[in-house]
């Protein structure tokens, strides 16, 4: 391990899991023997609103949140959350993001337009992006194992053993639902 500070920003719509794979991420660096710092905003997610949580974690971590333009990846579970917090990464950072798109109530209402060509822009940007299919998940059964897979994606470029990110997730779901999500995280890090 190295004396690095490393900064994920997750994000998604109320609903999607975002805290949930919070908690996993911060909870497997924990027993990885790392310094960890989290931090989260609920803001309006029950109504379908924007969920946001950093964590933070190295050798000595002294700030829970992630100044602009310093973080290592981002994870969107919505297309439009991935352009929302995009300024928040590093140029060259990681963007894993979920084909998926949730229409917030301007764009329904007919007030706003939804973006188009999101990935294109991030890419453009200079973002390494990492594009997860609604197919991909949609085959695991379940659109609510998004998370586990994309946090399975995140896992894959980090410096935690598979063991005790297995024994997290298991640990974190409930006994009903260890076996799928096991297989959603496992299928995320072969991406």
């Amino acid at each position: 391990m190295n004396d690095k500070i490393t900064s994920v920003i997750l994000s998604g719509v109320g609903g999607q899991g975002v805290l949930l794979a919070a908690r996993i991420l911060s909870e497997a660096a924990l027993r990885a023997g790392m310094d960890v710092k989290s931090s989260e905003v609920h803001g309006m997610s029950q109504r379908g609103g924007s969920v946001l949580a950093q964590v933070r974690f190295g050798p000595r971590v002294f700030s829970s949140l992630t100044p602009a333009g310093t973080g290592d990846f981002l994870v969107a579970l919505e297309e439009l959350e991935a352009l929302r917090y995009r300024g928040m990464i590093r140029n060259k950072g990681g963007i894993i993001v979920l084909r998926h798109r949730i229409f917030p109530s301007p764009v329904t209402s007919g007030n706003a337009v939804y973006p188009e060509g999101a990935l294109d822009l991030l890419r453009d940007e200079g973002y390494a992006v990492s594009a997860v299919e609604m197919d991909e998940i949609v085959k695991l059964g379940n659109i609510r194992f998004a998370n586990i897979f994309l946090l399975g994606v995140l896992a894959a470029r980090l410096e935690i053993k598979d063991e005790i990110w297995k024994d997290v997730v298991t640990a974190a779901v409930p006994e009903k639902f260890q076996e799928k999500n096991r297989i959603a995280f496992e299928k995320g890090m072969e991406k």
